[in-house]
């Protein structure tokens, strides 16, 4: 729903006793009101300082609304406005020729305050949604644009030196320097394409984090062995004694170290030492690369995890890279659930990267509710949705370890997502039904789009409520896992 509060509008009517009427109303719901009393006037106020919508009165003297709607839709800068007409003709006509001219609505007057609310809030809601479709395709297009140019400097350099190589008569060590160069353009290439389809299928939610116990410490080292020795820019790990497990998905997880430790040496062309730390919290740890390098610009640092976003000074043109790196980065830690930040002093003082995680947590053996999914993010919120409710609960990361845990222990009721590694949730619910008549009630969880027929189905499987996965589903998928555990603790 739209706040009200701050939004401007300016009414444009020249009987002052209607003016202030809808002023009065306006006002008291939060909104910022403007007034004056002829067209000219109402031109030159938008032109200046333009309002989030207008109230235009249509008859007006000297220039009435229709010349005012002519002027406003002609202009660039105010033709998005929206704009509601106020009448007092009961002409059909006259309010057909409003909206042509461009207004978006109108009022009859008196304006009831009820409808004129509504009007404004809906036509300011719908003008939000128009600005950020309109965003949407801004960014799309920007996007575009330094994708097209990125892949065109390498395979400009790739199609040249193939023309040179196929065209001229080079020597062997020419001919050499040459495919060197353009294996070179061609790896930058490959790893553009691979970064950029990888950051679409994370943004795109086709490519989501498996969240799993992790030991910190061997990951560390392992990601530091993979980017093996260097005397000028040794990497030192400095890590607490007892360094509990943390949920990460590990793949996902190396690839963030690996980037910020590649970061860091390629950023410390004159050398020096890079330091890893952690730093434990009550509920997590902070992982920390620090060197010694070339440093940050202040300016640059809210930047630097835009996609494409390179520090552009000279000290560092010639350190290659595809400028997606860290936008992946944010990316991985933000579906862990944690975030991540850079911090420096400055030019030539080095630099910190850091990332948050959260400690893991033990899984309990038996519960309320048995959770039957694979994204531990989302168990651990519908665990604390539950816990809030007073109902304890215990997961399973898919349809074989769920049945093991039912062959164990008698849950009062199960959360069910369709789309399990394996056995398909539709599967797991038929295995329950053929195991015992008595099945606890099952709440569906699912982002699946169900047909009549289909949820018919589960129904007859032993589903009592279906859960779509959105913004809202783990408090949703709590309440109705209750009503189940309720109405399963007063059968007879």
């Amino acid at each position: 729903m739209n706040d009200e509060r701050g939004r401007r509008v300016l009414v444009v009517d020249d009987k002052p006793d209607n003016a202030a009427l809808v002023e009065a109303q306006l006002t008291r719901a939060g909104y910022d009101v403007a007034c004056v009393d002829n067209g000219r006037e109402a031109l030159a106020t938008v032109t200046f300082d333009p309002p989030d919508l207008i109230l235009l009165d249509i008859m007006m003297p000297d220039m009435d609304g229709y010349q005012v709607l002519e002027q406003l839709k002609g202009r660039e800068t105010t033709k998005h406005i929206p704009v509601i007409a106020l009448t007092a003709l009961q002409d059909r006509a006259e309010k057909l020729r409003a909206l042509e001219l461009g207004a978006s609505d109108f009022l009859t007057k008196p304006v009831d305050r009820a409808e004129l609310l509504a009007r404004v809030r809906t036509l300011l809601e719908l003008n939000d949604l128009w600005k950020a479709q309109g965003e949407l395709v801004r960014m799309k297009d920007e996007l575009l644009s330094v994708v097209s140019h990125e892949l065109r400097t390498p395979l400009a350099s790739l199609v040249g030196f193939t023309e040179l190589l196929l065209t001229q008569d080079y020597s062997e060590d020419q001919r050499r320097e040459f495919l060197i160069v353009m294996m070179h353009e061609g790896r930058r290439l490959t790893a553009l394409i691979n970064d950029f389809l990888d950051l679409q299928r994370m943004e795109s939610g086709r490519q989501t984090v498996h969240l799993q116990p992790v030991d910190l410490k061997p990951l560390l080292q392992q990601a530091i062995a993979t980017l093996g020795e260097d005397l000028e820019r040794p990497i030192v790990l400095d890590l607490p004694a007892a360094l509990p497990q943390v949920d990460a998905d590990p793949d996902r997880l190396m690839q963030v170290v690996t980037n910020l430790l590649s970061n860091a040496r390629k950023y410390s062309p004159q050398g020096g030492r890079i330091r890893v730390s952690a730093v434990m919290g009550e509920r997590g740890v902070r992982v920390r690369i620090e060197d010694r390098g070339l440093g940050i610009p202040k300016e640059a640092l809210p930047k630097l995890f835009q996609k494409f976003y390179r520090v552009d000074n000279s000290d560092r043109r010639s350190i290659t890279g595809t400028g997606l790196g860290l936008a992946i980065c944010r990316q991985i830690i933000a579906e862990h659930g944690g975030r991540i930040g850079a911090k420096s002093d400055g030019e030539g003082k080095g630099s910190t990267f850091w990332f948050t995680l959260a400690f893991s947590r033990p899984n309990p053996v038996s519960g309320d509710v048995l959770i039957v999914e694979d994204d531990v993010g989302f168990c651990r919120l519908l665990e604390a949705e539950l816990a809030a409710l007073g109902l304890s609960a215990v997961r399973a990361p898919n349809a074989e370890a769920a049945l093991d845990r039912l062959a164990t222990s008698a849950p009062k009721a199960i959360g069910l997502d369709l789309l399990l590694p394996g056995i398909s949730g539709e599967e797991f619910l038929q295995a329950v039904a053929q195991r015992s008549r008595d099945a606890p009630p099952v709440v569906i969880i699912t982002v699946k789009d169900l047909d009549g027929a289909q949820r018919a189905q589960l129904c007859e499987l032993g589903a009592v409520a279906l859960v779509p996965k959105g913004p809202e589903a783990a408090s949703q998928a709590a309440a109705r896992l209750a009503e189940a555990v309720i109405a399963g603790a007063m059968r007879p």
